[in-house]
Formats: C-alpha cells, structure tokens, sequence
C-alpha cells in the first residue's frame, strides 16, 4: 500500500510478520510503486540494508567539517562574515 505524506508519497506492508514503513521519496503514485515493488524485491532477496538509514552528521561536526571551510573559501572576501560564523554558527 502506498500513501501520501505531505508531498512524498510512503510504502506500507507487513514484511514476515513486521509492519515497514519507507519513504519511496517519490511525488507520483506510479513510481512510488514502482520504487514499493523494489523494496520489497530486495527484501525477498534477503537485502536487508535497504531498511538500515545512514548515520547522521551532528550540527558540531557538520559545522566543523563541511561549513567552517565552505566560508572560509567562499566568503574570504568578506571579513564581517568570517568574523560571525565561527561564534555565531555554533549556538
């Protein structure tokens, strides 16, 4: 079964006795099920990674190792912003 959550639309089955919930992260029913017939092929195939989400970032590490450089290297030409974003980012 397939439903609409806000603009995606989400897959729902029992899979050997367990209730999944996916986001098929599609906005057209007709590849929601298309993407809903994958999932549960992979699970027939004993692919169970494919319910396994990916570990998050936490906002000190992203801060750290995605945007401090990002401003260093984009915004160098603008000495109010480096001066804000070290302090300012992190609270």
């Amino acid at each position: 079964m397939i439903y609409k959550k806000g603009r995606n639309y989400m897959a729902k089955f029992m899979w050997q006795g367990d209730l999944i919930r996916k986001s098929t992260r599609c906005t057209s029913a007709k590849d929601a099920r298309i993407v809903e017939g994958k999932i549960r092929s992979e699970l027939a195939k004993g692919n169970s990674g494919v319910l396994e989400s990916k570990a998050r970032l936490m906002l000190a590490e992203f801060l750290k190792q995605d945007f401090e450089p990002f401003i260093k290297t984009e915004r160098k030409a603008e000495p109010h912003t480096l001066d804000y974003y070290p302090q300012g980012g992190a609270h």
